[in-house]
């Protein structure tokens, strides 16, 4: 913990989630713009089959709007990349074939500051619900 600064509170910690998917997404979007063109994938969406077959792409990661994201993992099993990785908010389907993990980094970072909050000891949390609990308990 920072000096001078106290643990954040349960309510803190509740809206973390939407706090990060905000923030996190516009500074992604913001550093992505200011990326060289070169970086950018050379290829449309529509040549991903052919892409993936000739880089021989294992896994994948998807980082875009909820609304977008099951497009883009049916456009991925359809071009036969066997992993995908998920940062989207939200769930996903894919056959049983294709690997899949979802990762909400707001809620990792949730449970680390919840963590954090408790080692710093006897902060006193409210509950949901309203009831009062030790966070060293």
């Amino acid at each position: 913990m920072l000096p001078n600064h106290s643990p954040l509170t349960i309510a803190e910690l509740w809206a973390l989630p939407t706090f990060l998917r905000l923030g996190c997404l516009e500074v992604l979007f913001a550093a992505f713009e200011r990326l060289d063109r070169s970086l950018r994938p050379p290829f449309a969406i529509d040549d991903l089959p052919e892409v993936a077959a000739e880089r021989r792409i294992a896994i994948a990661i998807i980082a875009t709007p909820a609304s977008a994201a099951q497009d883009v993992a049916d456009r991925l099993v359809a071009a036969g990349v066997p992993s995908i990785l998920n940062f989207a908010p939200t769930v996903i389907s894919v056959p049983d074939e294709v690997s899949l993990r979802k990762v909400d980094l707001a809620v990792e970072l949730q449970i680390l500051s919840y963590h954090e909050q408790r080692r710093a000891g006897g902060t006193s949390l409210t509950a949901p619900g309203g009831q009062a609990r030790s966070a060293s308990a």
